[in-house]
């Protein structure tokens, strides 16, 4: 139709309406189409093949570019709708990290207002350590006074023997029990003779009298060990244990008054003038102090061979309070008893005859020893630390005690308990 001229176009376009409208009275007749016909189809026969084959390719490129643009816009709306998911799962996930973040802000806080309050808790800590450390220092220059006051006025404290020492020879009695085999390893004597001996092979405490009857029997239950070692009165009347892992304290009635727990596996015991009790610790190589409600105070000795330290583990064996406040320590690797002020404080020490394993002061200052690799004698060392008696013993020992008399209790395990 674009090819016609206008007269053509005047002609054909009214008989192609008419046609279309289907109106059969003014359908027009051959006549009038065959010219309009004949011009067409000459039209159309000029028309060169080439240009419609153009304009075919032309529109089926057309038409596979539409094809090719709408799935380009499915695949764009897909990938859009996953990176909306995606989107939100990040949103999500920023939200929970968010969450996360304040959290830890609070933890944060939290820890950094634990921090203070640790820093606060040292600084006290520092502060008290440097009292006590104060208080050691004038306790030992009042001990250093008072021993220049005595060097300078030559006064010797002259104290009544409790007995002859170089005269204890044999056996006075043994104390045994005829119902009930006991082995028995420490013993202890209280201010009125009441004796408490530890039996471990029925893990117990006996308690006898002045004459050695026995008058009670205290079962102990032990906490992890069941190895009793050490034994004490405190200054309250009550009897204190030790076996490897605590320390145990029950009153004369049979009833466990207090339990402190100790990690260096306890096993001498030794109360002081003033009520505390001293622990010997030998896997640690220390002495611990603990009030007799069980509040730990401090702690002295590390392990060496030098002034005040102790040997190896096990040579911690025994210690003793003396009248003057000193306490005497057994320390049997090197042969020696070391001696301390009530403060820790090292204040001497002396050589024995053979490894040291048991010992007990008396009430005039005298030290009683067991000695030997086997137990087998006691030494008894004067106010100035020199043997001046030893005695043989017809079988191994261990625990030995002394009473405001000056008798002595050894601990003679499966034998009974044998008086001096």
């Amino acid at each position: 139709i674009d090819q016609m001229s206008s007269r053509e176009k005047d002609l054909f376009l009214p008989l192609v309406r008419r046609c279309l409208e289907g109106d059969a009275t003014i359908r027009p007749s051959s006549a009038e189409l065959v010219p309009a016909m004949k011009q067409i189809e000459s039209t159309l026969q000029s028309t060169e093949p080439s240009k419609i084959k153009e304009a075919r390719q032309a529109m089926s490129q057309l038409s596979l570019e539409r094809q090719q643009k709408t799935q380009l816009q499915q695949q764009l709306e897909e990938e859009h709708q996953r990176y909306q998911t995606q989107l939100t799962q990040l949103q999500q996930e920023n939200t929970q990290l968010q969450q996360e973040n304040t959290q830890l802000q609070q933890e944060n806080t939290q820890l950094q207002q634990e921090n203070t309050d640790n820093a606060q808790l040292k600084g006290q800590m520092s502060r008290l350590q440097q009292t006590n450390t104060q208080l050691l220092l004038w306790h030992r220059r009042l001990h250093q006074q008072l021993e220049e006051e005595r060097s300078k006025t030559e006064i010797k404290q002259v104290t009544k023997q409790l007995r002859d020492w170089k005269k204890i020879s044999t056996c006075r009695k043994v104390i045994k029990d005829g119902k009930v085999k006991r082995n028995y390893i420490a013993v202890a004597v209280n201010e009125e003779g009441m004796l408490a001996a530890l039996d471990v092979k029925n893990s117990c405490i006996c308690l006898f009298d002045r004459e050695g009857e026995l008058m009670k029997t205290i079962k102990v239950k032990s906490t992890k060990s069941g190895h009793l070692l050490g034994a004490a009165f405190t200054k309250k009347g009550h009897i204190a244990v030790s076996d490897y892992s605590s320390v145990l304290i029950y009153s004369v009635k049979g009833e466990r008054t207090r339990t402190i727990q100790v990690d260096g596996r306890p096993s001498a015991l030794a109360v002081s003038n003033a009520g505390y009790i001293y622990i010997c610790e030998g896997d640690r190589h220390c002495i611990s102090v603990y009030s007799e409600e069980g509040e730990f105070q401090f702690e002295f000795g590390s392990q060496g061979n030098g002034p005040g330290q102790f040997g190896e583990i096990d040579y911690l064996s025994d210690m003793s309070f003396g009248p003057d406040g000193l306490l005497c320590v057994c320390n049997k690797h090197n042969k020696m008893v070391h001696i301390y002020i009530e403060d820790g404080s090292y204040a001497g020490q002396f050589q024995t005859l053979d490894e040291p394993s048991y010992l007990c002061m008396s009430h005039d200052g005298h030290v009683i020893v067991v000695e030997g690799d086997m137990y087998n004698f006691v030494s008894v060392y004067d106010t100035n630390y020199q043997m001046v008696h030893m005695f043989q013993l017809d079988t191994n020992y261990h625990g030995v005690a002394v009473n405001g008399e000056g008798d002595i209790y050894v601990a003679g395990w499966k034998n009974g308990i044998y008086l001096y």
